[in-house]
């Protein structure tokens, strides 16, 4: 910015740095990974979720919250923990040894879900017969394995065009006033979520 160099910021994870920058509205991504578990008639719904650090964990957490607060229901819990698939798991076999398991999980990410879906098939519980799971970016392994993962799809053709668009604008000076793109994620609904469904 001192030099006066073109720039944007892509995911920037500090809102107070949001001129010239492509985002995904997480709030969006969590409420309506929230609200589709709700829908399908879930009321005891954890949150696995990321370090605190990151913008797009408290966001995300913030549209699951206000998706519950909606329909007057509370959490069954809400871990924070790395985007690794060993904390997905880890939390879930905590929950099989106390002997209490949510009817579904949101996880933060999609590799936090794979480790949840692995630790409750290997527990012999039905994913999504008896916990439904949705996870969040849909990256490429949630549509190879089963149960075919649901997930919440950060559409990067979408942001890397918008982001293409706005430095070219700045570069030939045709953007001069700060602009933050705020672009929406999409609920991809298969199989984990949803008891009998294909997808």
């Amino acid at each position: 910015k001192k030099r006066g160099i073109p720039y944007l910021l892509i995911d920037n994870q500090k809102p107070e740095n949001d001129n010239f920058s492509v985002t995904i509205d997480n709030f969006k991504g969590g409420y309506a990974a929230a609200s589709h578990l709700l829908d399908n008639g879930y009321t005891s719904i954890a949150h696995l979720c990321g370090q605190e650090m990151f913008r797009s964990t408290r966001e995300r957490r913030d549209g699951f919250m206000q998706a519950l607060s909606e329909r007057g229901l509370a959490p069954f819990e809400i871990v924070n923990g790395d985007f690794e698939i060993g904390f997905g798991y880890e939390t879930a076999v905590r929950w099989l040894k106390e002997g209490q398991l949510p009817q579904a999980v949101f996880a933060g990410d999609d590799n936090i879900a794979l480790g949840v879906v692995n630790a409750l098939m290997e527990a012999g519980v039905q994913v999504p017969g008896q916990v439904a799971v949705v996870g969040y970016d849909d990256q490429t392994i949630s549509s190879q394995l089963h149960p075919y993962l649901t997930t919440v799809r950060q559409p990067a053709d979408r942001i890397g065009i918008a982001a293409a668009d706005m430095l070219l604008k700045r570069i030939d000076g045709t953007m001069k006033r700060g602009a933050n793109l705020k672009i929406d994620p999409e609920l991809i609904v298969r199989e984990s979520s949803v008891p009998g469904r294909r997808a």
